[in-house]
């Protein structure tokens, strides 16, 4: 059920629209017509041609004294045999009044007034609404109610109809789905790809829907090995919503609460279109949902600014039950992917377009969140990166080594699971560095904050332009030579205060 007010809300456009493409004919939606909203009438704000709109979203409407139960029964049951005849979606337009059997509230939404739209009556108001309520309901027993149970056990549908109006599901395979080992550089979005399509041969429950970037996330292939659901093939299990995201993420989450496991993937600056839709739709129902982010950072080039994300890690890390990821190659993707799918928690995966040199298979310390990636027995530095971040700190320590500098690198590949001992314990008490291809604070301020000191945090801190990526991450002060000079910067104040004390007691020495 919905307002007329938030029909002018996007998203409910957007699943409207699919819905209709679909054929959608198990949905019988009511859109409640009580003409005023907060702000005053509807139709002052948005007009209101709900008929002509949803019939062209290819939805069968029905228009119906939404405060007559009896007529409102009648209107299921029209529903229902259209449904049926048709093979369509069906909307039923309820025309209502606001606060209908509270005299004093119908009162005021028939003059146009939002006054008890979001207001719980009190004193006076709520004992006479009361009053009015009970004579309402004592009225329904004694006429209708009868009528009501017996409607409802009518249209009860028997498991066979509930089937026809089904989408056909594959019994789950009770296999292990394969990690396919990359031996050259590849896009992290590659990796994606190939584990996603493995785990869908594993697992019949695995769903991948996209918003018009099927090919560009990698999600052809799963396509391409479990057809397109649509409107002809109920048994596809990828679905294409069209450039909607707030709808592609409403659809993983209904996915998700019928039972599938859906992975929804768009480059990583749409995310920012479904965010409200996350955090209602997936975080607040606790729902097994895969978010995946391609195209992060600079590494997109010359798709500029526009398509340079830079905050969405920030974002997703602040929300409740959302676990953030974020892999330095395409193997490290599937370790990933294998780990959140069973987890059975919401999740977010930043993956890049680029491709991503391949990491040493040998780990040297592995926590929940954070792995030591370069070793050092007494480290004048650590540097932190995350995602292509690792790889700049890894050539900048080769850089610093040859300078005389030893440094210890960790690869933070989860911003979610970095607060615990196994992390703090990877970290001496000398300056940190951390290394982000997004905004400079997000992971600096996360390790800060776990560490309960201050960190340097080196990113972006401005808007990205088109341009390749070394002038880039050079511009942005995010290359190695930037690096370098930071960690110099940090170190040689140190190295000079020691020599200082160090000749203060030399001088104590000879008094």
């Amino acid at each position: 059920i919905i307002g007329d007010g938030e029909t002018a809300k996007g998203s409910i456009t957007e699943a409207a629209k699919l819905a209709g493409v679909l054929q959608m004919n198990n949905m019988v939606n009511f859109l409640d017509y009580n003409k005023v909203d907060q702000d005053g009438y509807v139709k002052d704000v948005m007009p209101c041609q709900f008929v002509q709109e949803w019939q062209s979203y290819g939805w069968a409407t029905i228009q119906v004294d939404g405060n007559d139960i009896e007529k409102l029964h009648i209107a299921i049951q029209e529903a229902h045999k259209i449904q049926e005849d048709q093979s369509l979606p069906v909307m039923i337009i309820m025309d209502t009044v606001k606060g209908a059997g509270v005299s004093f509230m119908a009162e005021a939404a028939r003059g146009g007034s939002g006054a008890w739209h979001g207001v719980a009556p009190k004193g006076e108001y709520l004992i006479n609404a009361i009053r009015e309520c009970d004579e309402t309901i004592t009225d329904l027993e004694a006429d209708i109610l009868g009528d009501i149970d017996a409607y409802i056990q009518s249209i009860q549908l028997t498991l066979e109809e509930k089937e026809k109006f089904s989408v056909a599901v594959e019994q789950k395979i009770d296999s292990k789905p394969s990690i396919i080992t990359f031996t050259e550089p590849k896009a992290t979005r590659d990796g994606f790809g190939k584990y996603l399509l493995e785990l869908g041969k594993a697992d019949s429950r695995i769903v991948a829907v996209t918003a018009g970037v099927a090919g560009s996330v990698r999600m052809d292939w799963f396509e391409k090995k479990f057809g397109k659901f649509n409107s002809v093939n109920r048994a596809g299990r990828f679905i294409n919503v069209g450039i909607a995201e707030a709808n592609m993420a409403g659809v993983a989450a209904g996915l998700a609460l019928a039972g599938k496991k859906p992975w929804f993937a768009t480059f990583d600056i749409f995310i920012t279109e479904c965010l409200s839709v996350i955090r209602n739709s997936i975080c607040y129902n606790n729902v097994d949902v895969k978010i995946i982010g391609t195209h992060a950072g600079l590494g997109v080039e010359w798709d500029g600014g526009s398509h340079q994300s830079c905050i969405i890690p920030g974002f997703m890390n602040d929300l409740f039950r959302m676990q953030c990821y974020e892999p330095a190659d395409s193997n490290e993707t599937q370790e990933i992917m294998k780990k959140v799918y069973t987890d059975n928690k919401a999740a977010y995966l930043r993956l890049t377009r680029q491709n991503m040199p391949l990491l040493a298979s040998q780990i040297i310390k592995q926590g929940e969140g954070a792995r030591v990636v370069r070793i050092s027995e007494n480290p004048k530095a650590v540097l932190v990166g995350m995602g292509v971040g690792v790889h700049i700190a890894m050539d900048a320590a080769k850089v610093l080594l040859s300078q005389g500098i030893d440094v210890k690198v960790i690869n933070a590949f989860s911003l979610s699971n970095l607060d615990n001992d196994n992390f703090r314990s990877m970290i001496p008490n000398v300056p940190v560095v951390c290394f982000h291809d997004a905004h400079y604070k997000i992971l600096a301020k996360e390790v800060a904050y776990v560490l309960g000191r201050k960190v340097v945090g080196i990113g972006m801190k401005d808007f990205g332009e088109s341009g390749d990526a070394a002038s880039l991450y050079k511009k942005h002060g995010m290359d190695v030579e930037s690096i370098v000079s930071r960690v110099k910067g940090l170190i040689w104040p140190l190295h000079k205060q020691r020599q200082m004390l160090q000749c203060i007691g030399h001088h104590h020495h000879i008094l």
